[in-house]
């Protein structure tokens, strides 16, 4: 009995050790798509080719801070509002209702990147302006 117990405890605490291990650096965040880290990594590239000086570098970085802050906001707000009966009722399902919501949520994540994108291009001078624009195109071949 005695032994069985031991077996027990070590077997808890060899998969709460091995539940730790595999949550690793990633336990609470998604791990981005290698799409997303693609797309990332070559906006990063066009923005070292564009030559910013460190007050346009430091109003980038201010921009993505504040973006960052509002998507966090704003998915707080629908988290809020979200409940998991919201379109189900013992009538039926409020298809319209859920494509409303989901069309909401839509639109108000395109108006957040649309406005940090108007902002990073209010940062950018006349020339780099027409370098990036030239480097999204080449990009986007």
């Amino acid at each position: 009995m005695k032994k069985l117990k031991i077996v027990a405890i070590a077997t808890v605490f060899a998969i709460a050790g091995l539940t730790a291990v595999h949550a690793g650096p990633y336990a609470n965040k998604q791990k981005p798509c290698k799409q997303m880290q693609q797309k990332r990594a070559d906006m990063q590239t066009i923005f070292k080719q564009l030559n910013l000086s460190n007050e346009q570098k430091t109003a980038l970085q201010a921009n993505r801070q504040e973006m960052r802050q509002s998507r966090q906001a704003m998915y707080a707000q629908m988290k809020a509002k979200r409940t998991q009966g919201q379109f189900v009722s013992v009538n039926g399902f409020d298809k319209q209702g859920f494509i409303d919501a989901q069309m909401h949520r839509v639109q108000m994540r395109a108006d957040m990147h649309a406005q940090r994108f108007e902002k990073t291009m209010q940062i950018l001078t006349p020339e780099q302006k027409v370098k990036f624009v030239a480097l999204l195109k080449e990009q986007n071949k």
